[in-house]
């Protein structure tokens, strides 16, 4: 069979629209449906060229997603760069939109690696979005929008919460606020790679860090704010693996050496909480007052941050300690030991 096929060319942004504020952006603005369709969101334009912050600078496009949430579009022609990315913060900060969408033709790896690390302290999700433009022979010219892979978890969070059909409570938006804030902090105290997942779109009551344990076994700050009454916030060693038995040994192993463990704490009240047949076990150190989320103050917020500052890097030397000096081994204890 004698089969012709056409030749797809790339074209950039600027051959088919000539200037980016004047031809490109006013277009996008018209046509959201394009980029909306690309990431599974219903966008509306609010506004265009709009005055942001110190009034010197203008932000693209104003949006709003699934018709409650202010998010900036913020474009550009040719390869991201930093100004274009600080840009893109100062508007979101200005304007209090919590979602940011950076449209750029293409990205440097390190830029991609900031964009993922930014939006693993999500208090501004960052949508890293490509734009191509195709030509097959004589054919119209398309665009198509990607979002890169470094942008994916944040896309999925803001999508989670676009689809909420409820509004978030004042207890989940506080955890949604104190634990990326607590993650920042305690980074300038070298204890990276915190992470915040979000459950059914609404902020979890809990953080976590890899601990010297590695595998599943976390560090996590956490508040308990049951139906029955109980009010407070802990910082807790979970330790948990396929074979029970390792858990086990673990956990009898810490209790065990339980001054090392808590070598330099400040005052808390330390709980092995051991309960039989669940695959995973905790050690719980207790802030020493209650803690209720719903009137909670602004120095008690800072009081159990710096507390939480205080005992994580502390619990992380220590098990490393624990780990290093083990006069008194229990077989597979620290089998899968991986270094911070």
């Amino acid at each position: 069979m004698n089969i012709k096929l056409g030749k797809i060319e790339e074209l950039s942004l600027k051959s088919v629209w000539q200037l980016e504020e004047k031809h490109f952006t006013p277009w996008l603005s018209k046509n959201m449906d394009v980029i909306g369709e690309a990431l599974g969101l219903d966008i509306i334009c609010l506004d265009t060229e709009l005055q942001a912050g110190d009034g010197q600078r203008h932000v693209d496009m104003l949006v709003e997603i699934n018709g409650k949430h202010l998010a900036i579009i913020e474009n550009q022609y040719g390869k991201a760069d930093p100004s274009h990315g600080w840009r893109t913060l100062h508007y979101s900060l200005a304007l209090g939109a919590k979602v940011a969408i950076w449209v750029f033709e293409d990205i440097s790896s390190d830029d991609e690696r900031l964009i993922s690390f930014l939006n693993e302290h999500p208090d501004i999700e960052i949508i890293g979005v490509q734009a191509k433009v195709y030509q097959i022979d004589d054919s119209l010219p398309a665009i198509t929008f990607q979002v890169i892979p470094a942008s994916q978890e944040a896309l999925f969070r803001v999508k989670r919460r676009a689809q909420l059909k409820r509004e978030i409570s004042s207890k989940e938006s506080f955890y949604g606020e104190y634990f990326p804030d607590l993650i920042s902090y305690l980074a300038l105290a070298g204890v990276s790679s915190g992470k915040h997942l979000h459950g059914h779109g609404t902020p979890n009551y809990h953080c976590d860090w890899p601990s010297p344990y590695g595998g599943q076994n976390k560090i996590e700050a956490a508040f308990r704010q049951n139906g029955r009454g109980e009010k407070s916030y802990r910082v807790q060693l979970k330790l948990s693996d396929r074979d029970s038995s390792k858990v086990k040994n673990n956990f009898e192993y810490l209790k065990k050496y339980q001054n090392t463990l808590t070598k330099g704490f400040p005052p808390h009240d330390c709980n092995f909480y051991w309960k039989e047949n669940r695959k995973m076990q905790f050690v719980e150190f207790y802030f020493d007052e209650a803690v209720d989320v719903d009137n909670i103050t602004s120095d008690q917020v800072e009081d159990i941050r710096e507390w939480t500052h205080d005992i994580i890097p502390k619990l992380n030397a220590n098990l490393i300690e624990l780990r290093e000096v083990q006069n008194d081994p229990i077989p597979g204890v620290y089998s899968e030991v991986v270094a911070l």
